[in-house]
């Protein structure tokens, strides 16, 4: 394909199609997307103009506030709610449910205003999960808005955020940028995370930790996890960047570059993770809407609530499983003698949690190490004081037994939004094999007193 002897290049640096097999759709949805921006002046291709809700979202919070939600989370879960019907809606999904019944968009704008919100919960919403049935852990990608049927003022007010919906326009371009910070908007300032010691990771944190750990280089096939997720930041952070790069695509087939693994204790976090990885993937779904089915399947696959026990992901106890751990685990060290409760009464559970520690984060490090292949590689966030602490010590000495600590680096303080702790990024190498006592006292001369990893921050192992 050339114009005057130039070849035909792509305003977005994406290559040409180079196969052009018209029984392939995503082949042929590409060629049609060449021929619709063409730009005959300058030879290329355009890239289609992207939109950014950021002033919608700020307007959808105060029009939510006004009804005492005033929760980030509660605030968030409304606005990624209705952001998602609205994109399904312009992606021409909804139509018409299984039972012939409307569930379009215009449909629910002409009915009367008491009416909008019962329709949606009785008719739309269904069919929404439908579209994205649930997992395993019995929750799709909504469950999470604040507004009541039963409320008058409610179906009023619900009318009137579809409304600032359908005034901003289209969303399936939405910019890159706005999907990744509109998490952080919200919750940033969350105090119901920070009382579970669980923080928001910020998202320069988030990328610098994926520059650092490799993972837009490492070769196919890794299967990476994050066992304290959120809302699947460290997950979807390569789909954020480079969403093609992450799939392999054929028609309406997905397959994922990675094996990713996503664990979360809490409900409305791992249904608001669900949520996030439909708005950072829903380029994917635009292009062919046929892949939304597959698309649904990997979704429950990888996002996973582990509610079932009070330890969460750390219950699994793996062993030898996953290539990459990348994670930010609570930090919090009150309330952890009832973990040690709940470990003690299970011998599995103390066998595999024996080592002695002092906060939750203890526990997620022993998971970790445990956790990891050999020669797998771990990027974990946690608390300087894990490096201090006396009662942490036998643990942090274990750790030097199993991995190479590569890296120890101390975060500025404020780094995290709702907290003056300061936090350090740990990279941890799983060794081949256990080191003996004599082989950790030449690498740690200090191996039977009392100090071990305090003071080797900016040396790391040697």
């Amino acid at each position: 394909m050339a114009i005057g002897g130039n070849g035909i290049e792509r305003e977005d640096g994406k290559p040409m199609p180079q196969v052009l097999n018209f029984d392939d759709e995503t082949v042929v949805a590409e060629i049609l997307y060449v021929i619709k921006n063409f730009d005959p002046r300058t030879g290329m291709v355009l890239e289609n103009k992207k939109v950014n809700p950021t002033a919608l979202s700020a307007s959808v919070w105060q029009t939510i506030w006004r009804l005492k939600a005033d929760k980030p989370e509660d605030c968030l879960a409304t606005f990624v709610e209705l952001f998602i019907y609205k994109f399904l809606n312009d992606l021409g999904l909804m139509r018409k449910d299984s039972k012939g019944r409307d569930v379009s968009l215009d449909y629910l704008l002409e009915l009367n205003r008491d009416a909008v919100l019962k329709e949606y919960f009785t008719v739309v919403r269904p069919y929404i999960k439908e579209l994205f049935p649930e997992g395993m852990d019995g929750y799709s990608v909504i469950n999470g808005i604040v507004l009541q049927k039963e409320n008058r003022d409610h179906n009023i007010i619900f009318h009137e955020l579809l409304k600032k919906f359908v005034r901003f326009g289209s969303l399936k371009n939405t910019d890159p940028e706005f999907k990744t910070r509109l998490y952080e908007t919200f919750l940033q300032e969350s105090d119901t995370t920070s009382t579970y010691g669980q923080f928001f990771t910020p998202r320069k944190v988030v990328g610098s930790v994926h520059d650092m750990a490799g993972i837009a280089t490492m070769s196919a096939g890794k299967s990476i996890c994050d066992p304290a997720a959120g809302v699947g930041g460290f997950i979807l952070e390569p789909m954020a960047r480079d969403l093609e790069a992450q799939w392999t695509l054929h028609g309406n087939t997905l397959q994922p570059k990675h094996e990713w693994h996503s664990f979360e204790l809490v409900p409305k976090t791992s249904i608001l993770a669900k949520a996030n990885a439909l708005v950072h993937c829903g380029d994917m779904l635009a292009e062919q809407p046929g892949r939304i089915a597959e698309f649904a399947k990997w979704l429950n696959n990888v996002f996973v609530c582990t509610e079932n026990t009070a330890l969460g992901s750390l219950d699994r106890m793996d062993k030898e499983k996953f290539d990459v751990i990348i994670t930010n685990p609570p930090f919090v060290v009150s309330g952890s003698a009832d973990f040690r409760k709940l470990i003690h009464k299970n011998a599995k559970r103390s066998a595999y949690f024996a080592r002695k520690y002092s906060g939750v984060e203890g526990l997620f490090v022993q998971y970790i190490v445990q956790a990891l292949k050999k020669s797998g590689d771990a990027w974990v966030l946690l608390p300087e004081a894990f490096l201090l602490r006396t009662p942490d010590e036998m643990l942090r000495k274990w750790i030097l037994q199993n991995c190479r600590v590569d890296l120890v680096a101390l975060l500025p303080e404020r780094t995290f939004f709702n907290t003056p702790k300061r936090v350090v990024i740990l990279h941890m190498k799983k060794r081949d094999r256990l080191l003996s006592t004599t082989e950790l006292a030449k690498i740690l001369p200090s191996a039977g007193k009392d100090s071990d990893l305090r003071g080797r921050r900016d040396r790391g192992d040697a």
